[in-house]
């Protein structure tokens, strides 16, 4: 990313992995930062303000890719799933599916 970014996060388990916290820093140089417990209800209708814009253009570009091709991999499933959900907001460079 060129700009200076942040990426906030809840406490849910699967969100506080050290591995997943280092590839996001390496790959984006972004601040990583928890939300304070129980907080989330405070933020969720922004939560919900931007991803629905989010799922809504993710959809479309779901729907386009599989007018292209039937058949996926998993390999590609994972990476095509990456990259409809960063391509909406111009991150296809910035996300990386890494194994």
């Amino acid at each position: 990313m060129d700009a200076p970014s942040v990426l906030l996060l809840d406490i849910f388990d699967t969100h506080v992995s050290e591995k997943d916290i280092g590839v996001v820093t390496k790959k984006t140089s972004a601040l990583v930062c928890w939300l304070p417990a129980n907080s989330t209800a405070v933020s969720q209708p922004s939560d919900v303000g931007v991803m629905k814009h989010l799922k809504k253009k993710s959809t479309a570009l779901w729907v386009a890719e599989t007018r292209k091709s039937t058949k996926v991999t998993a390999d590609v499933g994972r990476s095509t799933a990456t990259t409809e959900k960063c391509a909406p907001w111009g991150l296809v460079g910035v996300c990386a599916c890494e194994k």
